[in-house]
């Protein structure tokens, strides 16, 4: 019959003839235990046989006790066509207790392993002798008066000999691959998956193992679970869903099929990579992007993620979490339809609207006081993300705070007398004069918290006590900082004291904390933190109203859902907030005629000008730098 034994008028020509036996490849018996073949009354089925690859063992011991019963029997067989067919069974008695061996040769035959590596004298390639072994190829009919030239069948296959006198295959000297120095033996790595639950088959070469995995697995799980198995780097190892494994007519694995299904997807797959790298190479201004790197590990900081995470949802979809982490490759595969409402990181949105209010509170627009103390948490949640865990450029987030700031102050104190050299080299609120303009506290105190933090983490003991404990060294620090901040240590008072870098030290620590807050219970510790801490912390209950609410909105929600048109217009403004914060004193004293909200979106402009201003120059700058280092000669 041509049709299938999931087509139930198989088994209505099975009954009706009186058929005695059921011979099966490894995916018949798949495709039996979907039908429920263990409910099916078979008086006339005496035997069943298996062959054309390895059954997994747990089905072998299923199949067997089916047999028990319902009184026929299991025959594992195993053999090659140049054997005409069979080589070795497993006595049906012998099948649920030894259910991964061969067994035995059949009759007339034997079977022997002749070593392979001579430093293992278990382990070996399976040859067999016998009657039925093939006389030789024949490439022409001429060939076929030669007569034999092959006496015994060297099977390609590895085995062993258990305790029990029976034959275990092991692997297939053909089926290894050889990656990173490691002897990779496919078929086990099925055989491994499969325990794990994941239909599979392997292929590959000696550059990439490629796996195709069966709907509806997870290709996380499987390449989690191979490399745990094999030890790959995730780049060597390609995995691809397919709604069914290609197997050839004869039901059994199709291999080459495999390595061409996820050769084909994975090309697909590092297209987009390398559509991604552009994203990631535009907005970060870096020459080389590997589809290993991070956002991290490229030196993104928390002036470019804002850029970088709202161009990853445009690509992606989506906004994956923990982006900045993920390498590109990965990010990739969690390409998705876009988003009819697209959702932003609260982080930003708190950003854009900090910068705002900061600026109508100096235009004299709004009284909205506290929000500056939110960007101090926010700096530290961006420090623990970005500052911490960066592998190259470790100090470049704090040069693009530094360097826009004291080119644009010193401009400013060159042609004004508003400001002093030490506003430009930001060392006011150390040795500035008392009395005078204290306009950008912020930076000064931004870059006192961050440059001996980054300077002490820098340290490998101190980075490693980090590492191994995320969410306790910010609480400790927090704890250093709520010290200071309710006067148990005695420190000399100073002007501007709640814009002190050691006063707003357990703020940037509870953002720090937050960006590990990854339970209840620790963003409910948190949130006690915050308003034991802001109690009374201005001696205005307004301005410590804004500053809990605003930090504790990031802690307990990470993202929020805006309308398209309004994060348009959010995401420069958060861009450009060092920017806006820079130039809008310089802004608004020219504007004091025109109404209020005019003023304050003059101001807010104005920075979102320079900001790109100052980003395509970086831009051309690193552009220049790359093509010096890379000649073109011709």
């Amino acid at each position: 019959t041509d049709t299938s034994v999931v087509d139930r008028c198989f088994w209505d020509q099975f009954r009706r003839h009186g058929c005695t036996n059921l011979a099966g490849v490894p995916h018949t018996f798949a495709m039996l235990d979907r039908i429920g073949f263990d409910a099916m009354e078979l008086p006339t089925l005496r035997f069943v046989t298996q062959a054309g690859g390895r059954l997994h063992p747990d089905t072998v011991r299923r199949y067997a006790g089916l047999g028990r019963r319902d009184g026929w029997d299991l025959f594992v067989m195993y053999g090659q066509t140049e054997a005409t067919a069979r080589i070795a069974y497993l006595p049906p008695h012998l099948a649920a207790t030894h259910p991964t061996a061969v067994g035995i040769a059949v009759p007339g035959g034997r079977l022997t392993i002749e070593p392979v590596d001579a430093g293992d004298p278990v382990e070996g390639e399976l040859v067999y002798r016998g009657p039925n072994v093939m006389l030789g190829y024949a490439h022409s009919a001429a060939d076929l008066a030669t007569g034999r030239e092959l006496h015994e069948l060297r099977t390609g296959d590895l085995a062993r000999r258990t305790d029990a006198g029976l034959f275990e295959i092991t692997g297939r000297r053909n089926r290894f691959l050889k990656l990173f120095g490691l002897r990779i033996d496919l078929d086990a790595i099925e055989t491994v998956l499969a325990d794990h639950g994941v239909t599979a088959l392997c292929a590959g070469d000696d550059t990439t193992l490629r796996i195709a995995v069966e709907a509806p697995a997870n290709p996380d799980h499987a390449q989690t679970v191979t490399r745990t198995h094999v030890g790959l780097p995730a780049s060597a190892v390609q995995v691809t869903v397919v709604e069914t494994l290609p197997r050839l007519a004869t039901g059994k694995p199709d291999h080459a099929g495999v390595d061409r299904i996820v050769r084909t997807a994975h090309a697909d797959h590092d297209a987009a990579s390398v559509d991604l790298t552009g994203v990631f190479r535009t907005v970060l201004a870096v020459d080389h992007v590997d589809e290993r790197d991070t956002f991290v590990s490229l030196g993104g900081d928390s002036l470019a993620y804002v850029e970088m995470s709202v161009a990853l949802e445009d690509h992606l979809g989506h906004l994956p979490p923990n982006w900045h982490l993920t390498p590109i490759a990965d990010l990739t595969a969690t390409r998705a339809a876009p988003s009819r409402h697209p959702r932003v990181e609260t982080t930003i949105v708190l950003r854009a609207v900090a910068i705002t209010t900061i600026v109508a509170n100096h235009a004299g627009w709004i009284q909205l006081r506290g929000m500056a103390h939110v960007l101090i948490a926010i700096a530290g949640y961006n420090f623990a993300r970005f500052g911490l865990r960066a592998t190259r450029g470790r100090w470049r987030g704090i040069a693009r705070v530094a360097v826009p700031s004291v080119v644009w102050i010193g401009a400013v104190a060159a042609v004004t007398t508003d400001y002093q050299w030490t506003h430009a080299l930001l060392v006011h609120s150390v040795v500035g004069e008392s009395g005078t303009r204290y306009s950008y506290w912020f930076v000064e105190t931004l870059l006192y918290l961050l440059i001996p933090l980054t300077a002490l983490f820098a340290v490998p003991a101190v980075r490693r006590f980090e590492r191994a404990r995320p969410f306790a060294t910010p609480l400790l620090v927090a704890a250093v900082g709520l010290v200071i901040r309710f006067d148990l240590v005695d420190l000399p008072r100073q002007r501007y004291q709640l814009f002190r870098p050691q006063e707003v030290l357990w703020i940037f620590a509870v953002g720090w904390a937050a960006a590990h807050a990854d339970t209840t219970r620790r963003r409910l510790l948190l949130t006690a933190l915050v308003v034991v801490g802001s109690h009374e912390f201005f001696g205005n209950p307004q301005r410590e109203a804004f500053l809990a609410v605003g930090t504790l909105l990031f802690i307990w929600l990470p993202t929020v859902t805006v309308p398209t048109w309004l994060r348009s217009v959010m995401v420069p403004v958060a861009s450009a907030s060092l920017y806006i914060y820079l130039v809008h004193w310089q802004v608004l004293p020219h504007l004091r005629d025109v109404p209020r909200p005019v003023a304050v979106a003059a101001g807010v402009a104005a920075g979102v000008v320079a900001w790109r201003a100052t980003e395509a120059l970086r831009s051309r700058t690193a552009g220049t730098a790359v093509r010096n280092s890379h000649p073109v000669t011709g």
